[in-house]
C-alpha cells in the first residue's frame, strides 16, 4: 500500500496497516536458548504496566543477535518482532534501573525505531531493563503513549521497574527449567552409551567363549613344556588374566595354578558377565 492510499485511511486502521507491514519484513525468530514463546504471564505483565502509565501501548521485549521480539505486547496491533534499533538498545543496556524519554521523534535515541516513524505515532517512551542474575540485559519493559508527557512520577517508574524485576525471575526459571531439562537429557545419552558399551563388551566375549568352546580339545597335555613333552592326556583348561588359554593333565594344570598368580581354572562356557549384568539391582 502506498503512502498516499494509507494516508486516507483512518488512524487506527494506519497503525495496523504499519504494524502488518514492519513485520512482513522480518523472518522467523530462531528457537534459540533464549527464545521466550508467548507467554500468559508476560501478558499481564504488560497489560499491568500499560495501566500503571494510563498508556495504550506496552511490551514485554527480548533482545536477540539481529531482532527484538515481543513474548507479550498491549496494543500493538500483533506485532511480534522489531528490528534492531542500535542506539536504543545501546541506552537500555547502559541503564540500571528505568528510563524515560519524553519526546522520542526529537530524541536520537528513539527517533528510528519504527513505532515511532510509522503511523503509530509514538512520542513517549518510558523502560526498565530486564537484568539476569550476572548482570546481562536480556531485553526491556517498555511502555508508549501518542502523546508527550511533562512529568513521570517516581512511583510509576519504581512500579516499572518492579515489574521488570519479575519479567527477569519468570525467564531466569524458564532458562533454569531448560538447564536441567538438557542436563538430564545428556545424562540418559552417557547411560546408554554406556549400556551400549557393555552389550557390545558382552556380545565379543560370548563370540569368543563360542570360538572357544567350538575350538577341538587336544588329546594330549599342552603344558609339559617344549624340553620335555607331557603325553598324559589333557583334563583341565586354565587361563591366565591376559586371556591365553591351554589344556593340561591334571599335575601340570596344579603345577600352574601353584606356581603363576595369574592362572585360573576355566570353564567352557562364558556366564560370569551374564549373571553379573542380570544381577539384581541394590537396594
Amino acid at each position: 500500500m502506498t503512502a498516499e492510499q494509507q494516508a486516507g485511511l483512518p488512524l487506527d486502521q494506519r497503525r495496523r496497516v504499519a504494524a502488518d507491514e514492519i513485520g512482513s519484513q522480518l523472518s522467523l525468530v530462531p528457537e534459540t536458548g533464549l527464545y521466550v514463546p508467548v507467554h500468559g504471564d508476560f501478558r499481564r505483565i504488560a497489560k499491568m504496566a500499560a495501566n500503571v502509565f494510563s498508556a495504550p501501548i506496552a511490551m514485554v521485549s527480548i533482545i536477540g543477535d539481529d531482532r527484538v521480539w515481543f513474548p507479550a505486547a498491549e496494543g500493538l496491533g500483533g506485532m511480534t518482532e522489531a528490528s534492531i534499533d542500535p542506539k536504543l538498545i545501546a541506552e537500555i543496556r547502559q541503564q540500571s534501573g528505568p528510563f524515560v524519554v519524553d519526546d522520542v521523534a526529537g530524541d536520537p535515541r528513539t527517533m528510528d525505531h519504527p513505532v515511532v516513524r510509522g503511523d503509530f505515532g509514538v512520542r513517549f517512551y518510558a523502560a526498565a531493563p530486564i537484568t539476569s542474575g550476572d548482570g546481562q540485559v536480556l531485553g526491556a519493559l517498555e511502555v508508549m503513549d501518542l502523546k508527550r508527557r511533562r512529568r513521570v512520577s517516581e512511583i510509576h517508574l519504581g512500579l516499572l521497574g518492579d515489574l521488570a524485576a519479575t519479567v527477569a525471575q519468570l525467564l531466569q526459571i524458564r532458562v533454569s527449567a531448560l538447564s536441567a531439562l538438557r542436563t538430564e537429557r545428556a545424562g540418559r545419552e552417557a547411560e546408554t552409551d554406556r549400556r551400549d558399551v557393555a552389550d557390545r563388551l558382552a556380545a565379543q566375549l560370548s563370540q569368543a567363549a563360542t570360538a572357544e568352546r567350538d575350538r577341538e580339545r587336544p588329546e594330549w597335555c599342552q603344558l609339559g613344556g617344549e624340553a620335555s613333552s607331557c603325553h598324559a592326556s589333557a583334563e583341565l583348561k586354565v587361563v591366565d588374566s591376559w586371556g591365553d588359554s591351554a589344556w593340561g593333565c591334571w599335575h601340570h594344570a596344579e603345577e600352574a595354578l601353584m606356581q603363576v598368580p595369574s592362572v585360573f581354572l576355566a570353564s567352557e562356557s562364558s556366564v560370569g558377565l551374564k549373571a553379573y549384568r542380570e544381577r539384581a539391582p541394590r537396594s
